[in-house]
């Protein structure tokens, strides 16, 4: 999963390890994922034309979760979200499902995110207060897969030019990393081909501290 532990390096050597104060201090950031397409529709004949249909499809965030569920027997609710989560004290970023005040639900195996060239870099940053921004452009992978022996009913397997935007507001805190990805690429649903683009993005950041559990 190299380009999320790309996306995420930035946000630990931002924040410092001044604000770990405890056993174990995670930066959670969303997963979003928006794909348009098309499917193979089926035939048709009206008495004076015969021919094919073409379906337009969508696979969300919300959509992707469901397969998830199903996959795995869980239930999660409307408001459950794909989130990113990276420990500041070292560890490989995990993804999950949080569904309100439910156990987090580990799919990181369901995912695979990898650069497939090496990041463009800039970045500015004053020498008196810290403040900065930095941005990195990239291609990236982005793939839904099956995993722990359990099929999922939708794939996709996209990739697309990434760009990695984060901003400081001083030595010790990080408006970022946000990758933001336009991808196309092919995918299927119960089988059927689906020829897919859109956009991969993570975004947001919250901090939050674990007592007792360490993410690796």
């Amino acid at each position: 999963m190299k380009t999320l532990k790309l996306a995420v390096l930035a946000v630990a050597s931002l924040i410092g390890v001044a604000q770990v104060r405890a056993q174990q201090t995670n930066v959670v950031q969303n997963l979003g994922i928006q794909l348009y397409g098309v499917s193979q529709g089926g035939s048709f004949s009206n008495g004076t034309a015969v021919g094919t249909n073409v379906n337009f499809v969508r696979i969300d965030t919300r959509q992707v979760i469901q397969a998830l569920a199903a996959a795995s027997f869980n239930t999660f609710s409307s408001t459950s979200r794909l989130v990113v989560v990276t420990p500041l004290g070292g560890g490989a970023p995990r993804i999950q499902v949080r569904d309100g005040s439910k156990t987090p639900f580990d799919v990181t195996d369901y995912f695979n995110f990898q650069a497939l060239t090496d990041p463009v870099n800039g970045s500015v940053t004053s020498t008196r207060n810290g403040r900065g921004t930095s941005v990195s452009y990239e291609i990236a992978r982005f793939a839904l897969q099956d995993a722990d022996g359990r099929t999922l009913s939708l794939h996709f397997d996209v990739n697309g030019f990434t760009t990695t935007d984060s901003s400081s507001v001083g030595f010790f805190d990080s408006q970022g990393p946000n990758p933001d990805a336009n991808v196309s690429g092919a995918g299927d649903r119960n089988g059927g081909l689906l020829i897919l683009q859109g956009s991969i993005n993570i975004y947001g950041r919250t901090l939050e501290v674990v007592s007792g559990i360490i993410l690796s």
